[in-house]
C-alpha cells in the first residue's frame, strides 16, 4: 500500500546523502486505477571539486594545498579524494576511496593510504601507513551501521623542543597495527551540513595484543553523541558530548602521540592545538604536556543562517573539557574542567567549508597556551 509517511521517510533518506539541494517525492496517477507512480525530483548540487591554494591560517602560519574530492564519483555515490598539503606545521598526503554500497550491496568498502607529519606543541609526529574498512548497514534498520577497520602505520617522534626527559624516551619508528570496531547510528537530516537529528557513535580500537602487529599494545574507547535541534526560522542548536578512555599494558613503550590531548579548532577552541593535557614539571621549571588516558568534551552552539544562497552562517559557541592522567579519576563535577566561549562566521564556499572564529578562554591555568582567532577548512562540527 502507498504510504505518505514512508514516502516522507524515503525523501529524508535521499536528502541525507548530501548530493542534492532539493528533493521532492511526487505521486502521479498510473495507468491502472489501483496503482500510483512515484517520482523523485532532485536538484543536484556540486559534489566534486578540484582546488589549489595557498594562504595563512592560525593552525599553520602558511600553507600550500592541492586537493581533488568527489563525493559522488562517476555518479555512483562513491567518495574519492586525493590531497597534498604542505605548511609550517604539517605535511599531509593521502588517497581515500569509499563505496558505501560496494557491488550494489549494503556493504561499505573503504581504502586509505596516507603520509602525515604534524608539528605538535613539543615534538614532530610522523606517520605513514594505510587502512582497509568494511562496514554494513544493520539489517532492518535505516540509520545503524557497523564498521571494522584494520590499520597499520609506522610512527616516529623527533625534533623535541627543550630538554624534556619524557619525550626523549620515545622509541623511533614504532609500528602500530590495530582493529577498530565502530557502531554508528546516524539520523542526521544531512550528512554533510546537518541542522536536525542525532548521531550516536561507539568505537573501540584494539592495537597490538599479539594479534594485529606493531610495537604498541593498547585499547581505546570513544563514545560520542551529536544532536541538532531547529529553533526558529532556520536557526538551530547543536550539541556534542564525547568521552574517551585508554587502557595499556606498558606505559614506558606507549607513544605519547597515542595519548589524549585537547585544544584547537575541533575541541577547546580557546586553547592551542594539543596544549590541554596533564603536565610533567621539568627540572628547569618548564611544563611539558604528556597527554592523558581519559578525557571529556562538551560543546554547545547556536547557529543563525545569514544567507541560504551563499551558504553563510553565524555561530555562538561554548566549549567545556578536560584531560585526566593515569592516576586521576574522571571528575566531571570538579573544578578542573576548562572552558571557553566565542563566536564566528561559517561559509560553504566553492573551496569547501570555511570557519572564521574568535575564542576566549575562561579562567585558564598559567601553563595553558591560548589562542583567539581560528581559521580552518573542513566540516563545522
Amino acid at each position: 500500500m502507498y504510504s505518505t509517511a514512508e514516502a516522507r521517510r524515503s525523501e529524508a533518506r535521499v536528502n541525507q546523502l548530501g548530493y542534492f539541494s532539493e528533493v521532492q517525492i511526487i505521486p502521479r496517477p498510473a495507468a491502472e486505477p489501483n496503482r500510483v507512480n512515484v517520482e523523485v525530483a532532485v536538484k543536484e548540487k556540486r559534489s566534486g571539486s578540484l582546488t589549489a591554494g595557498a594562504g595563512v591560517s592560525t593552525a599553520s602560519e602558511y600553507f600550500f594545498s592541492l586537493q581533488y574530492q568527489q563525493q559522488n564519483f562517476l555518479g555512483m555515490g562513491t567518495d574519492m579524494s586525493l590531497q597534498a598539503m604542505v605548511s609550517d606545521h604539517t605535511q599531509t598526503y593521502y588517497i581515500r576511496y569509499a563505496d558505501p554500497y560496494f557491488l550494489d550491496s549494503n556493504w561499505h568498502l573503504g581504502v586509505n593510504l596516507f603520509s602525515n607529519e604534524t608539528y605538535w606543541v613539543r615534538f614532530v609526529d610522523e606517520r605513514r601507513g594505510g587502512s582497509l574498512t568494511l562496514g554494513r548497514r544493520v539489517p532492518h534498520t535505516d540509520n545503524l551501521r557497523f564498521y571494522a577497520m584494520y590499520a597499520y602505520q609506522v610512527t616516529n617522534l623527533e625534533s623535541f623542543m627543550g630538554s624534556s626527559s619524557i619525550y626523549r624516551k620515545q622509541p623511533a619508528d614504532s609500528a602500530i597495527g590495530s582493529l577498530t570496531l565502530t557502531l554508528d547510528w546516524n539520523a542526521l537530516n544531512n550528512y554533510i551540513d546537518p541542522s536536525d537529528g542525532t548521531r550516536l557513535t561507539a568505537e573501540v580500537e584494539i592495537a597490538g595484543q599479539g594479534l594485529f602487529g606493531g610495537n604498541n599494545d593498547f585499547i581505546k574507547t570513544r563514545l560520542e553523541a551529536l544532536a541538532f535541534q531547529p529553533v526558529y526560522r532556520g536557526t538551530y542548536l547543536a550539541g556534542r558530548a564525547r568521552f574517551r578512555f585508554m587502557d595499556f599494558d606498558d606505559g614506558d613503550h606507549l607513544l605519547i602521540s597515542e595519548r589524549f590531548f585537547l585544544g584547537g579548532p575541533r575541541s577547546l577552541r580557546g586553547y592551542e592545538v594539543a596544549s590541554v593535557s596533564p603536565f610533567f614539571l621539568e627540572d628547569d621549571g618548564d611544563y611539558t604536556p604528556i597527554g592523558g588516558n581519559k578525557d571529556a568534551l562538551f560543546t554547545a552552539e547556536f547557529i543563525v543562517p545569514l544567507s541560504v544562497e551563499m551558504g553563510m552562517k553565524a555561530a555562538v559557541f561554548y566549549d567545556l573539557g578536560y584531560v585526566w592522567n593515569d592516576n586521576q579519576d574522571m571528575d566531571l563535577l570538579g573544578g578542573d574542567m576548562l572552558s571557553d566561549w566565542g563566536f564566528g562566521l561559517r561559509w560553504m564556499s566553492p573551496m569547501g567549508p570555511l570557519r572564521f572564529e574568535l575564542a576566549f578562554p575562561l579562567d585558564p591555568r598559567k601553563q595553558d597556551e591560548r589562542q583567539q582567532f581560528i581559521f580552518t577548512v573542513g566540516t563545522f562540527f
